[in-house]
C-alpha cells in the first residue's frame, strides 16, 4: 500500500519534505496558502552547507539564474568601526523567492501534489506542519523587515567585500547581492520601533533608504523552540539571522524529517539544537554594542577569529 502525507506549507521545509518523501516513493499533497512567487522576510544568504543541500534535493535545474558567490563579508561594531573577512568556502546569494519556486518545480516534477491558495485541513491526522514562523506579539516579539536595492544603487561598500552586517538599535541588518544583481536589505529588530528610525541610526543605512523598496515584512515572533515532532522549519524554531544559517537549517530540517516518516531517521537532532544555542548567543552579542564593538575590535585583531566562526556556525 503507497504510504501518503499531507504538508500544510511550501517554504523550504516543507518543499525539501516533500521531495525527499516523493523520492522515496510516498503519495505527497503540498498545501501553501499563498502563490509562488512567495514573499518571504529572508537574509537570501545561503551557507555552503545550505546551497550543497538545495543542490542535493534537485533544484538547481530549475533556477532561471544561477547564486551569486560571496566571498567577503563586513561585520560593523558601531557608524565606522569595522571587520572583514574572507568567507571561504564561499556562502551564496540567492533570492527566496528564485529558492522557493525551484523547489516547487522540482516537487512538481517528481509527482507531487501541489496546491497553491489552499489551506490544508489542520485536523487531518500525520499532517506535517511546515506554515512558518506564528505570529504571536508581546515582550519578547521581534520584526522583521525584507527590501531591494536595483543593482545601481548599490552601496560603494558592496564593491569592496560581498556582505553587509550593519548595527540597529535592539537588532541588525544584512545586505547583499542577489542572482539578478539587486541587492537583498533584511533587518531584525526587537518590536515595536519605527522603521524609518532604524535606518536613521546607521549613516550607511541612511545613504541606501531612500532608494529601498519595500518588499515584505513580518512583526510578533520570537527565537524559541515550539513541540511537536510534526513542526519543521519555522514552525519548529526561527534561526536568528546573524549567523546566515536559516535556510541550510530549514533544508535540513525537511530532509530529516522525511527520514523519520520513512523509518530511516533517528531521535532528537543534537547538532541543529546546537547550532541553535550558538545562533542565539551570535544574536545576543549583535544587539548588545558594548558586546559587538568589542567583538569587532577582538576579530581586527585576530582575523582568522571571524573565519574560525563562520566554519562552525554554518551548517
Amino acid at each position: 500500500m503507497e504510504k501518503a502525507v499531507t504538508i500544510a506549507g511550501g517554504g523550504l521545509a516543507g518543499l525539501a519534505c516533500g521531495i525527499r518523501l516523493r523520492e522515496r516513493g510516498w503519495a505527497v499533497t503540498l498545501h501553501e496558502r499563498h502563490r509562488y512567487p512567495l514573499r518571504k522576510v529572508c537574509g537570501e544568504f545561503l551557507s555552503p552547507a545550505g546551497w550543497g543541500r538545495a543542490q542535493g534535493l534537485g533544484m538547481e535545474a530549475f533556477l532561471e539564474r544561477p547564486p551569486v558567490a560571496l566571498r567577503s563579508a563586513r561585520f560593523y561594531g558601531g557608524p565606522e568601526l569595522h571587520a572583514d573577512f574572507h568567507l571561504e568556502p564561499p556562502a551564496w546569494g540567492l533570492s527566496r523567492a528564485a529558492l522557493d519556486q525551484a523547489l516547487a518545480r522540482r516537487f512538481q516534477a517528481l509527482g507531487g501534489d501541489l496546491r497553491e491558495g489552499s489551506e490544508a485541513p489542520l485536523d487531518e491526522p500525520g499532517l506535517v506542519l511546515a506554515t512558518g514562523r506564528p505570529s504571536e506579539g508581546g515582550p519578547g516579539a521581534w520584526m522583521g523587515w525584507k527590501g531591494y536595492l536595483a543593482a545601481d544603487d548599490a552601496p560603494p561598500e558592496l564593491d569592496q567585500v560581498d556582505l553587509l552586517m550593519v548595527p540597529l538599535p535592539k537588532g541588525y541588518a544584512g545586505l547583499s547581492r542577489v542572482e539578478d544583481g539587486q541587492v537583498s536589505l533584511c533587518l531584525v529588530a526587537r518590536a515595536p520601533v519605527k522603521v524609518p528610525d532604524l535606518f536613521a541610526s546607521h549613516p550607511l543605512l541612511q545613504r541606501v533608504f531612500p532608494r529601498l523598496v519595500h518588499y515584505a515584512s513580518i512583526a510578533g515572533f520570537s527565537f524559541i523552540v515550539r513541540p511537536g515532532g510534526a513542526r519543521v522549519g519555522d514552525a519548529r524554531r526561527v534561526f536568528p539571522p546573524v549567523v546566515g544559517d536559516g535556510m541550510s537549517q530549514a533544508l535540513r530540517g525537511g530532509e530529516a524529517l522525511a527520514a523519520r516518516l520513512d523509518g530511516q531517521g533517528g531521535g532528537w537532532d543534537w547538532e541543529a539544537a546546537l547550532r541553535f544555542k550558538l545562533a542565539l548567543g551570535l544574536h545576543r552579542l549583535m544587539i548588545w554594542p558594548k558586546g559587538r564593538a568589542a567583538a569587532v575590535r577582538l576579530c581586527r585583531a585576530r582575523p582568522w577569529l571571524a573565519g574560525r566562526l563562520y566554519h562552525w556556525s554554518r551548517g
